[in-house]
């Protein structure tokens, strides 16, 4: 059973902070996802987090991430990349604008080559159906 009223008081905890660190793209991060719904992938431990690839930073205080997830098999939505010297996957199909709020600790960055890859990848998904 998912525990929402821990994540609601973590995320008040999340919403009071003032100062929020520096962030880029390509960087990765543990942040906290919280507890979702459905097949929103939610973040673990007591603070909710999960890795996240930052894509586009929109301003110091926001920014679009994909998560990543330690489930390496091979799918539609899943991106291998090694990081951290081990294997793991970018969840295209989970991406979200966050807040810098949620950023917990810089865990590292893509390789500039994953990265260009992930950025088209995500482009053909999303824009897949649209005539040019």
């Amino acid at each position: 059973m998912k525990n929402y009223d821990q994540w609601n008081n973590l995320k008040k905890q999340l919403e009071e902070r003032k100062e929020v660190p520096s962030f880029h793209e390509v960087d990765v991060w543990w942040c906290s996802l919280g507890i979702n719904i459905g097949q929103e992938i939610d973040g673990k431990n007591t603070t909710a987090e999960r890795p996240v690839c930052i894509v586009k930073k929109f301003d110091r205080s926001s920014f679009f991430a994909l998560p990543l997830s330690s489930n390496t098999n091979a799918a539609v939505y899943r991106y291998p990349v090694m990081l951290e010297n081990r294997k793991s996957a970018v969840l295209l199909h989970q991406g979200r604008t966050m807040s810098a709020k949620r950023l917990q600790r810089r865990l590292g960055h893509m390789k500039q080559t994953d990265f260009r890859d992930i950025k088209a990848r995500l482009r053909k998904i999303l824009f897949a159906n649209q005539r040019q």
